[in-house]
């Protein structure tokens, strides 16, 4: 049987929008259409570049700070979990933006990492405010607001606000952010997306 140049055609489009909507629908985080998430170039604390274009796997993004002592750690759990569900994702690359790199230095960092055994696909991102300004901006961050408290125990609850509304991003292979899943994060749904992301951008 032969097939009509127009016939073919439609059955390409009929096929690419089957996929695209099973795709939106069956995500569990946030769809983001319209974010205009740019590439960013920068180094983690031990030295290493960190490309966000530069992965050959779909990545994990989020923002945080070493002092937290609520929200971040259970963000830092609940990706190992969702990680650790298979194998094949246990080692794609987790990137964590620093919200506050004025008290994040070198050597709370790397207690934060030991603490919470956080392998070598994990970057934490810290260094100037000015370096971080863009990527805050990009991904609709303000860790501005811990600034100009009255007194510490304010600016500390002012941070811990922050740090509760913790986004946590699926980056696909070429670096954009597709969904995004906010607290609570349930492991089985970051995972359920990761999987997902990972299997379109094969």
């Amino acid at each position: 049987m032969i097939i009509k140049p127009f016939t073919l055609i439609l059955i390409v489009l009929f096929i690419t929008s089957t996929i695209s909507c099973y795709d939106i629908k069956d995500a569990k985080g946030t769809l983001l259409k319209t974010q205009q998430s740019r590439d960013f170039s920068v180094y983690d604390h031990s030295g290493r570049h960190v490309d966000s274009t530069s992965f050959d796997s779909v990545s994990i993004l989020t923002f945080l700070f070493s002092n937290c002592t609520n929200v971040c750690p259970i963000v830092v759990s609940n990706i190992k979990q969702s990680l650790n569900t298979n194998s094949k994702y246990e080692k794609i690359p987790v990137i964590i933006i620093s919200v506050d790199p004025e008290h994040d230095s070198d050597e709370s960092v790397q207690k934060y990492m030991d603490k919470w055994e956080l392998d070598n696909n994990w970057y934490y991102i810290t260094g100037s405010e000015s370096t971080l300004q863009t990527i805050w901006k990009d991904y609709y961050i303000n860790p501005q607001a811990i600034r100009g408290q009255k007194s510490i125990t304010q600016a500390l609850k002012m941070r811990n606000k922050i740090a509760h509304t913790s986004p946590v991003f699926i980056l696909n292979r070429e670096g954009a952010a597709v969904l995004v899943h906010t607290n609570p994060i349930n492991p089985e749904s970051l995972y359920h997306d990761i999987d997902l992301i990972a299997k379109i951008s094969d």
